[in-house]
């Protein structure tokens, strides 16, 4: 029974040991590694400050163009809701205009109509008129309208 006992002992410590062992074969192992790490990681270290610094003056540099952007987007938004309501305003004067074309087209016509069928004599008989009715009058001034001249009272007397 003691033998027993101290062969499972023996057993259990050695496994142990062998534990202990493995432990501080990984543990060294370990310093090793940590070692080359901590020698790369002085070695980086100035060319990570390096990137630290490049890094911040884009960082500034970023922020400067931001705000630049922002500025633009601003103006940008403004003149396009004044080009907005011009656009608007022209559609709106457009319309007016097609609408009062629309009203002068038909006049238009008619008075090419009738200056077609003018002839000599009938502007023969308007000058032997002493004083013009007030539809003739009103006729000439038209007529002087579509020649693109000023209608004006001339005393001939």
């Amino acid at each position: 029974m003691y033998r027993v006992i101290l062969k499972q002992k023996r057993i259990s410590v050695g496994e142990s040991k062998q534990r202990l062992v493995t432990g501080l074969e990984v543990l060294a192992q370990a310093a090793v590694e940590i070692s080359k790490l901590e020698n790369e990681i002085q070695v980086m270290a100035p060319e990570l400050a390096i990137t630290k610094k490049t890094l911040a003056e884009t960082m500034i540099v970023l922020s400067k163009e931001k705000a630049d952007a922002e500025i633009e987007q601003n103006i940008v938004a403004k003149d396009s809701a004044i080009a907005q309501e011009q656009e608007t305003a022209a559609a709106v004067m457009k319309e007016e205009a097609e609408k009062q074309l629309a009203q002068s087209v038909p006049l238009l016509e008619e008075a090419t109509r009738v200056l077609k069928e003018l002839n000599k004599g009938d502007l023969y008989s308007l000058a032997t008129m002493r004083v013009p009715t007030q539809t003739v009058i009103t006729v000439m001034e038209l007529s002087c309208h579509m020649f693109g001249h000023k209608p004006t009272k001339q005393n001939l007397g």
